[in-house]
């Protein structure tokens, strides 16, 4: 093998460059995977072949020993307050998930009830728990999701620090500590409120533990950290589904150490404190069922499909260091869980490790880093976090490849590199992280961007200013909206006296109403004293978008409130059973529900048609993923859709939805008769042709 100096950067401009293409220009999925092979793949090999390891070749040491306290302070103010400055809606709207994850807690707050397995996902308990006891601390809604994800982020700095002090030095350890201060995803989690916080939290008090094993057994000590590792590994059940691939790693490299050296006693002390830490696990996966949605998501509900699970294998790899194509829930706006920066760095720390192929650290590297990535490989789609298990893996890559640079440099100036590399690094995540928290107050239609509703955003705008005008109030913002955004109500719940017990009901004062446009013209005649504030951009008359209207209430008129109030309460409850479905479970406790309650549903227009708008949903939901359940026939529902639709006031999204249950249920005159009723009230409505454009696919080919 020729031998040629190595010298690392040019790497790093081949590697900057590949993953800047990768991340901000528009490639398809083959053009990206030939660049990822071109531009990381062949330079590593090339590494591998021609740069071996100099005996000389050796990270510096104490590289940080004479840093002074004021710039760890300076660092630590700076981490602190990235994680809790703006920590409230007008800066921080919550998504779709947190509103419902917020739900699942405000009803466990309720009614004291809770359940291992939770939502769609079957997430586990651990980060509903934190919610609720944040609520009783602070009695904010909005807190209890938010302050324990910025708590947890700016926990994950010392934790990442010990962590990695356990295996390196003092010096490479405040690296660590450094990137999780200032890089995207640490960031960005302290954010949202969703499992993989926690889950990427326990991944680094388990290495905690892990290397504090390490470093005692065979001692005294060894059987004590063997069985509280066994512990914090069972643990890791109630954070996210994926902890079950960091956990395998874990009990490999466990026996690995204890069986190969006859430690017989730790073995045992581990693998007893792991099944009793997996004890609640186990009996919840017994008596609550366990593993539809892993078997809804799987590869294997597309494996007809070649080209679909390419493209799905690929963007596991291209989300690490690029955008990938179909980037899923919680994707960053621009680039991948690695900045171009952050992307160059790693893939220096990888050369590092080819070309040292026989240390243990780096077979392990190369063992795991697969494994972590299995959530991902396994999955038919792209979901950011089902791979957050790998964070700790790429953060360990920066920093190594980082360190590698700084050999060819003055020790003097090994500092500033490093502080120039954050500053840039920071620089190009802070912009990525901008929509997501504090470009959100001036521009709330970059909210779309991410998947978040505008139009629930400015009505709490509106909202919040009324509740420190007026005090607490009725707010009625979840009648006709879906259960799959209930950011309005969840965010509102702290002054809404419709369903909050902390705000009674008689001490209300105002009232407002959130609703699409089309029922504007009803419920302005009904109500001539409202204000109204149209939350969409489209003109004025149209039927689409979002309004917000709002009226002071006298205590003597309270009482015309209540069946109203009395209906809020009961879709909300609907609601909060939708979201504790788990996948693919059905919906029909939930209609029958709802028939049965119609009887003494309150004979008002407005309510009628909200009534039906939900029916609907929830009906053509469970036709569309289980048409061969012979219950489910529209013949049986067609009364009470028909009788509803009399009763409620005339709508183009109610008739429209009706026209799609028809020709769900194959009744294609019925089917014809509501679109046509749509088109009447909105001409050309593109929504509806293109219904009847399906529909006569339908009357060609039913199914």
């Amino acid at each position: 093998m020729r031998k040629i100096a190595y010298y690392p950067v040019p790497y790093f401009l081949i590697f900057f460059i590949t993953s800047f293409l990768l991340t901000y220009f528009p490639f398809g999925t083959t053009a990206k995977v030939l660049l990822f092979l071109a531009g990381f793949i062949v330079p590593l090999l090339f590494a591998f072949w021609f740069h071996p390891l100099e005996e000389n070749d050796q990270a510096q040491q104490g590289m940080f020993s004479d840093v002074p306290l004021w710039l760890f302070v300076l660092i630590g103010g700076l981490a602190l307050g990235l994680r809790f400055w703006g920590l409230d809606p007008v800066h921080v709207w919550p998504s779709g998930d947190d509103s419902m994850v917020g739900l699942t807690i405000l009803d466990w707050v309720r009614n004291g009830k809770w359940r291992f397995f939770n939502g769609l996902a079957q997430l586990p308990p651990l980060t509903y728990g934190l919610g609720v006891l944040f609520y009783r601390i602070t009695r904010s809604a909005f807190l209890s999701v938010f302050l324990p994800s910025a708590i947890l982020s700016l926990v994950a700095i010392p934790l990442g620090y010990w962590a990695s002090r356990q295996f390196f030095s003092r010096s490479f350890s405040l690296l660590v500590a450094a990137v999780l201060s200032f890089s995207y995803w640490p960031l960005f989690m302290g954010r949202l409120f969703a499992p993989p916080v926690l889950l990427f939290v326990w991944e680094l008090v388990v290495l905690y533990i892990y290397g504090r094993y390490l470093r005692a057994s065979g001692g005294g000590r060894g059987l004590g950290w063997s069985i509280l590792l066994g512990l914090a590994t069972g643990f890791g059940s109630f954070t996210f589904t994926p902890w079950v691939v960091m956990a395998a790693v874990v009990v490999f490299a466990v026996l690995k150490q204890t069986w190969s050296r006859q430690r017989h006693r730790e073995t045992a002390g581990f693998l007893l404190a792991l099944g009793v830490a997996l004890g609640p696990f186990l009996f919840s996966v017994f008596h609550e069922g366990y593993g539809q949605h892993i078997l809804s998501v799987g590869a294997w509900k597309e494996v007809g499909d070649a080209q679909v699970r390419f493209s799905s294998f690929a963007d596991y790899w291209l989300i690490l260091f690029g955008s990938a194509t179909n980037l899923g829930a919680y994707a960053p706006v621009g680039g991948g869980i690695l900045n171009p920066f952050a992307s160059a760095f790693f893939f220096l720390g990888v050369i590092e490790a080819f070309r040292c192929p026989r240390r243990a650290a780096t077979r392990w590297f190369f063992l795991i880093f697969p494994v972590l990535l299995a959530p991902g490989f396994l999955s038919k789609d792209v979901e950011a976090f089902r791979i957050i298990p790998i964070l700790p893996l790429l953060i360990l890559g920066v920093c190594v490849g980082l360190e590698s640079l700084f050999r060819y440099l003055p020790m003097n100036k090994a500092l500033w590199i490093s502080a120039l590399f954050m500053v840039f690094s920071f620089l190009v995540d802070i912009d990525r992280l901008m929509p997501f928290c504090w470009r959100i107050s001036d521009q709330p239609e970059k909210l779309a961007v991410i998947g978040k509703s505008p139009e629930k955003y400015r009505a709490y705008q509106v909202l919040d200013e009324l509740h420190e005008k007026w005090g607490n109030g009725l707010i009625f913002d979840d009648f006709v909206p879906e259960y799959v955004d209930a950011t309005l109500p969840f965010a509102t719940y702290d002054f809404n006296s419709l369903w909050n017990p902390d705000q009674p009901f008689s001490t209300a004062r105002w009232a407002a109403i959130f609703i699409p446009a089309d029922y504007w013209p009803f419920l302005a005649k009904r109500f001539p004293q409202t204000r109204w504030v149209r939350l969409s951009s489209q003109e004025s008359g149209s039927y689409s978008g979002y309004l917000l209207g709002f009226f002071p209430i006298p205590a003597d008129e309270l009482k015309h409130f209540e069946a109203w109030r009395e209906v809020y309460r009961f879709f909300m409850e609907i609601n909060v059973h939708i979201i504790e479905d788990r996948d693919g479970e059905s919906k029909r406790p939930v209609l029958e529900k709802m028939i049965q309650v119609y009887p003494s549903f309150p004979q008002d227009p407005y309510l009628q048609a909200c009534y039906l708008t939900k029916l609907i949903f929830y009906y053509s939901g469970e036709k569309t993923f289980r048409p061969e359940d012979l219950w489910n026939q529209c013949s049986s529902y067609a009364p009470i859709f028909d009788a509803c639709s009399q009763k409620a006031y005339p709508s183009p999204i109610v008739d429209e939805k009706l026209g799609l249950v028809y020709a769900l249920d194959g009744q294609y005159k019925k089917s014809m008769a509501y679109f046509d009723l749509a088109l009447k009230m909105i001409p050309g409505n593109p929504s509806v042709l293109n219904d009847l454009k399906a529909l006569a696919e339908l009357q060609k080919k039913p199914f």
